[in-house]
């Protein structure tokens, strides 16, 4: 972990908010200022691990805007339980980077069964903790998705287990799963945990979870506690399907009225629709944005439909090549974007008057990959594709774009996408 009197790099997310606490539902941060973290989920760390490494994340940082960055450890089908130094080691890099920039970052027990491995996880907490704890940084999701557990008599006991043994070394932020998939949130919030700055886990995948889930969770904070979606999808809950961009208009619009953190799910280039980068990107971030993903017709047209009234060409969709991101992945950053843009630093509105579910398997590895990555310009068994990125930094949509309005985003952003396409001489469409 980072050695000597670490401080947070100057205008950094944490440098801004320091120790974040639970205030009733809210997130507080150090100066008693309601604060609303964003970022990105990495992959299931037994599949995805190739994007576990500091130039993904430094890119997540500089080109996506995130302050928050979950790092979900597979504990089965390959995971901890069978590699649990390799996982550990794979943990801890990303997360010293994490920490070295700034950024806020959330150890996940990524299970669906943590109740059956409750040594295991306890252990595993103990030790992160008392290596993490003293940094504000860290938070701890103890419980991914719990499947058909009951709250009182499995998943409540199991959480608060590992509430108490965290809580020997630090008060860091502890966020539980809820049942079924952590859908059920107001379940938990009739009999929440005891102890303090306590958060409970909200998963929605646009295309399959709408207005029912956001009652749920509207009752839980009534009932006064604070809810945290570690994990949400612009697609269907199994990661696939299309993106959804009307519902997911709906739910960015309702995290933003509630100010609830969030981390989109997920960076990985699997072949289904929330995944955020296509097939064989580059290990090293500097993603193409105006790559489009071969098969996603009907997002395509979605997306596209409102460029002065021109549609989107199925036929020069799939011209394009891949490697860069997804519709899911070009949605995503460029919210990230506008909310950076539309505040000051990270999470704190600019005032007026300023200038300014469960994912398929995927391709095992094998676990070899765990050596430090900060300065190895060796080859990543694939190149980086470059042809559009002289234009990767320019903003996808103006500061002044309303909101977290996700539509407009996305017109925007592929308008952005077609523009820089035609001043390179090259046919959008």
């Amino acid at each position: 972990s980072p050695s000597g009197s670490f401080h947070a790099p100057p205008g950094s997310p944490v440098a801004q908010h320091g120790h974040i606490q639970v205030v009733g539902p809210r997130l507080i941060d150090s100066h008693g200022v309601p604060v609303r973290l964003r970022g990105m989920s990495l992959f299931w760390s037994q599949w995805g691990g190739k994007y576990w490494n500091s130039r993904v994340i430094k890119w997540l940082v500089k080109d996506w805007k995130i302050s928050l960055l979950r790092c979900p450890m597979g504990v089965e089908a390959g995971g901890y339980l069978q590699k649990p130094r390799a996982e550990q080691r794979r943990i801890t890099r990303v997360v010293d980077v994490a920490i070295r920039l700034g950024i806020y970052v959330i150890i996940d027990w990524h299970d669906h069964n943590a109740t059956a491995h409750s040594k295991k996880a306890t252990d595993f907490f103990d030790h992160m903790s008392k290596t993490y704890g003293k940094y504000p940084n860290v938070f701890f999701e103890v419980y991914n998705e719990p499947i058909q557990q009951l709250w009182a008599t499995e998943i409540r006991p199991y959480c608060q287990s590992v509430v108490e043994t965290v809580r020997k070394h630090t008060d860091n932020l502890l966020i539980c799963g809820t049942r079924k998939w952590s859908q059920e949130v107001e379940e938990a919030s009739l009999l929440p945990l005891k102890g303090k700055n306590l958060a409970y886990t909200l998963h929605f995948y646009a295309q399959s979870h709408k207005e029912e889930l956001r009652v749920k969770a509207r009752t839980a904070m009534a009932n006064g506690v604070a809810i945290f979606v570690t994990e949400w999808g612009t697609c269907r809950a199994d990661g696939d399907g299309t993106v959804d961009v009307l519902e997911t208009t709906k739910w960015m619009e309702f995290l933003e009225e509630y100010n609830i953190s969030d981390a989109n799910w997920a960076i990985s280039d699997k072949s289904e629709a929330c995944s955020a980068l296509q097939p064989k990107a580059s290990v090293r971030g500097h993603w193409p944005v105006s790559h489009r993903k071969k098969h996603s017709r009907s997002t395509n047209s979605r997306l596209f439909a409102h460029h002065g009234g021109h549609h989107a060409s199925h036929h020069a969709v799939r011209r394009h090549g891949t490697g860069g991101l997804t519709d899911s992945g070009r949605l995503v950053r460029a919210s990230l974007r506008e909310w950076s843009a539309s505040h000051h630093a990270w999470g704190t509105p600019t005032p007026k008057n300023s200038s300014g579910h469960s994912p398929g398997r995927g391709d095992a590895e094998d676990g070899d990959d765990d050596k430090d990555d900060d300065d190895d310009d060796d080859d990543d068994n694939q190149k980086t594709t470059t042809s559009t990125t002289s234009r990767q930094d320019q903003d996808i949509v103006s500061a002044a774009a309303p909101l977290a309005r996700v539509w407009a985003l996305a017109c925007s952003a592929c308008l952005a996408i077609g523009l820089s396409v035609v001043w390179a001489g090259q046919s959008p469409w």
